[in-house]
């Protein structure tokens, strides 16, 4: 870290625990439940500021100075390191965590850390008893010796080996995260309020991508292109006669080709469509995607969904009275939302 700070613990510490969870420091690992969840180095670095300084405010720029020191880095990285991290703690832990809007982080676990015992203590074993020794018997008749292989051969089989092990272990590591492009594409013509269904569609893949920061890098639309950009162009059509039906579309274009999601809806079903199509294009760059990880949209109705639309966006634009009112309109008619 770039900022080096006191530790509450003895130097010579290895792990550390809170509750269930227990903290490897030699291995720089998060492990619960019998599981061992692995962290990068920035986003250890990150943890062992929480662990160091537990119940105070960290803001997004300390947190950039102190644990990205002298590289560039956008807000981006702290939301993936900050949702890695919570993944690491599991459910139970994960509110330990706490967002203070617009400032940064607070890390408050209900106890006290303290140093836990090493993973590799093994209990001794008791010296067995001494049998009594065997009666003399008849010399085995004597046995040939193999010859023995000559050093340099040995060698060559062991670099052999190692060959072997390294060319499958080539294709397991794993690919660099893919930069992605999100689209909205709407009507013009409509107006503003009319326009919520879209704006809900990108909204919720840009939030589910944003915590998928180990396959897919967020683009800005305006910035420059590289050849390897996935262009995500998203729509959401109105119905055009009285028969006719809503149709949620997300259009992926790459240097591998084309894919695409469509779900015709009804009016009721509109936003599970939304969410439906939302999954479809997550699981497209993380297919192993667990569906319990983001709260389902199918808990809102039309009528709640465009109040989360309109809420988010006044929440950005600091308008914290109107994003409250709209924030608990939305509670009062899908209590069961967990966003």
């Amino acid at each position: 870290m770039s900022e080096p700070v006191g530790q509450p613990w003895p130097a010579n510490t290895h792990r550390l625990r809170l509750g269930e969870v227990e903290f490897d420091l030699r291995y720089r690992s998060v492990q619960r439940g019998g599981r061992v969840h692995e962290l990068n180095q920035r986003c250890f670095d990150l943890l062992l500021l929480f662990l160091r300084e537990p119940r105070l405010l960290h803001t997004r720029e300390e947190i950039i100075r102190r644990v990205w020191s002298g590289a560039v880095v956008e807000d981006a990285n702290i939301t993936t390191s900050i949702w890695m991290l919570r993944k690491a703690l599991g459910d139970s832990a994960k509110g330990w965590i706490r967002t203070v809007s617009k400032q940064g982080y607070v890390f408050d676990p209900p106890g006290e850390l303290e140093p836990a015992p090493a993973a590799d203590t093994v209990a001794a074993i008791p010296e067995p008893v001494a049998a009594p020794p065997p009666e003399p018997a008849e010399p085995p008749p004597p046995v040939l010796a193999p010859p023995r292989r000559p050093r340099v051969a040995a060698i060559a089989s062991l670099l052999l080996v190692g060959m072997l092990l390294a060319a499958f272990a080539w294709p397991l590591q794993s690919p660099a995260p893919r930069r992605v492009v999100l689209v909205a594409v709407s009507d013009n013509s409509l107006q503003s309020e009319a326009r919520w269904p879209v704006e809900l569609l990108y909204g919720w893949i840009e939030w589910q991508l944003a915590g998928r920061g180990d396959r897919v890098v967020l683009a800005d639309a305006s910035a420059e292109r590289d050849s390897g950009d996935v262009v995500v162009l998203l729509s959401v059509a109105m119905p055009v006669g009285r028969d006719s039906e809503w149709h949620v579309r997300a259009h992926l274009r790459d240097d591998g080709g084309d894919a695409g999601f469509d779900r015709a809806s009804t009016q009721e079903r509109l936003v599970a469509a939304i969410d439906e199509v939302s999954r479809d294009v997550v699981r497209h760059f993380a297919a192993d995607m667990e569906a319990a990880e983001a709260p389902s949209l199918a808990a809102l109705d039309v009528a709640a969904a465009p109040d989360l639309v309109r809420a988010v966006a006044a929440e950005q634009r600091d308008r914290w009275s109107e994003a409250a009112a709209l924030y608990r309109r939305v509670l009062e008619a899908a209590p069961d939302f967990g966003f």
